[in-house]
């Protein structure tokens, strides 16, 4: 009994993420701030896992996942106006161009690509 299903050939590779560089025109310097006497380096998001920036709920979630845990916990035990926290967000998001990312990502959803 023959079974009248042609099979496909495998696909090849569409795209190596084993092979893959980041642009150097995208690479943006470390965002560091100082609090306390302490410098705090905030990881650049495009460089964070993507499965920490999928558990993200609120946006200051971020941090969370943006520092290393030693910094995370010395930035969790110092109190910050909320006034300091929100020049902190801004700043991180004008430093890593999230509003542009954002037009960006709201112009190819709206006109498909």
């Amino acid at each position: 009994m023959s079974d009248n299903v042609t099979r496909l050939p495998e696909p090849g590779v569409i795209l190596d993420l084993d092979a893959l560089e980041r642009p150097t025109e995208e690479v943006k310097a470390p965002f560091v701030v100082k609090v306390a006497d302490r410098k705090i380096t905030f990881e650049d998001p495009a460089n964070i896992d993507w499965q920490d920036l999928a558990d993200i709920q609120v946006p200051n979630d971020l941090f969370s996942v943006a520092m290393s845990r030693e910094d995370r916990t010395f930035f969790r035990q110092h109190r910050l106006p909320g006034w300091k926290f929100n020049k902190l967000m801004e700043a991180y998001y004008v430093h890593y161009d999230f509003e542009e990312k954002i037009r960006a990502a709201r112009r190819q959803a709206q006109f498909g690509g």
